[in-house]
């Protein structure tokens, strides 16, 4: 029989420690870190007012798992939001990096369910940007079955569909992912950029700071998605400070920058960033 957590408290403990998991899960659904953050907060809301359900087995984080997909499902069907199949990340408006400082902080208790969550080829953003391409079952379906591993029964299990029908959804999603996705440049690592590719940050930063046509430039290291990034920081003629401005994230393959995915500067604080210099 399961064991009931019947304490407020430590119902309220069980439940965030799962939050920053939770989080990711709903960022690869809904590809916006805004939104995961709205969409995380009504999974466990949810999981509170069912907490009667509660118990400290080992099915808790599928059951959170599966209040979570649906949230997402219902908020993409009442957005209606879908990108056209041929368009580049730039025409997600929606779309928004992700701080790898956060990706580090998950921790489920599990080692390998937490490399699997934060690893490199299924949280860049060519990846992310992929998935948005996708019907919101088929993205549910490539999500469960190839980042999280769910076998699929569960996967048809959550869908409540039959094993017949997720198996079609989970195909043709990952047809369009294949279609979509650039040749695999990483090697699936959870760790953070390698040194190749900071030295590599570290002369894309230099060579901005030294443009001066357009004010003073100064540019901040960081990371996004398992990809190298920087800050961008502006000081026009006559201020006193350098103002937050934009966060470039880099896409590297074979020694070299293959592209530039610029971002506005308001997830600077989720980065860990100050607003001015």
């Amino acid at each position: 029989m399961p064991q009931l957590l019947t304490d407020e408290s430590a119902v309220v403990a069980r439940l965030e420690r799962h939050r920053r998991e939770l989080h990711v899960h709903c960022y690869r659904m809904l590809g916006s870190f805004d939104d995961a953050d709205d969409l995380v907060h009504e999974t466990l809301k949810r999981a509170w007012h069912q907490r009667e359900r509660l118990d400290t087995g080992p099915w808790l984080r599928a059951w959170l798992y599966r209040i979570a997909t649906n949230a997402c499902l219902e908020a993409i069907e009442q957005s209606s939001r879908r990108a056209p199949s041929s368009s580049p990340i730039t025409d997600r408006p929606w779309l928004q990096p992700y701080p790898d400082r956060l990706l580090d902080e998950i921790s489920s208790g599990d080692a390998e369910s937490d490399a699997v969550a934060v690893a490199r080829d299924t949280i860049g953003l060519a990846y992310i940007a992929a998935l948005q391409l996708l019907a919101p079952r088929q993205r549910a379906a490539v999500i469960l079955r190839d980042v999280l591993g769910w076998s699929m029964r569960e996967t048809a299990g959550l869908l409540d569909t039959t094993i017949v029908a997720a198996d079609s959804a989970l195909q043709r999603g990952r047809s369009t992912m294949q279609t979509r996705l650039l040749a695999d440049r990483s090697d699936g690592s959870v760790a953070a950029p390698n040194t190749e590719e900071r030295a590599l940050l570290a002369r894309f930063i230099h060579a901005h700071e030294r443009t001066d046509a357009t004010g003073d430039w100064r540019l901040v290291p960081t990371a996004a998605n398992r990809q190298p990034a920087a800050a961008r920081y502006l000081r026009v003629s006559g201020a006193v400070e350098h103002r937050a401005f934009e966060l470039d994230v880099l896409r590297i393959e074979c020694g070299v920058i293959a592209e530039v995915t610029t971002f506005d500067s308001r997830l600077f604080p989720a980065f860990g960033l100050p607003l001015t210099l």
